[in-house]
């Protein structure tokens, strides 16, 4: 049930022409390509995890789903395109 409503939001922030961030299972984070004249980069996806968490976090992994290419690592200032749908992965280990 969560998956569908996962899928829900992310095609809304294509037709919103927005990058779609999920942050693990539980955080979905929708935003439009406002800033630096419409785009967003790698690094300000990374600023938004650690502010919604409510604690600080080190993200060291972006990985970038886009339309027609293969899921990858994305570079810390790669520019993204609307209907992007990143994940800013944590590194493993403590919590806190």
């Amino acid at each position: 049930m969560a998956r569908d409503t996962h899928v829900a939001d992310r095609e809304e922030a294509i037709a919103n022409n927005e990058v779609f961030v999920s942050f693990g299972d539980s955080t979905n984070v929708k935003y439009a390509l406002r800033r630096q004249g419409g785009m967003m980069t790698v690094g300000d996806v990374m600023r938004v995890a650690r502010v919604s968490q409510g604690i600080p976090t080190k993200v060291q992994t972006v990985i970038l789903h886009r339309q027609g290419v293969e899921p990858r690592q994305v570079q810390l200032n790669e520019v993204l395109e609307p209907g992007d749908h990143v994940e800013p992965l944590r590194p493993a280990g403590r919590k806190g």
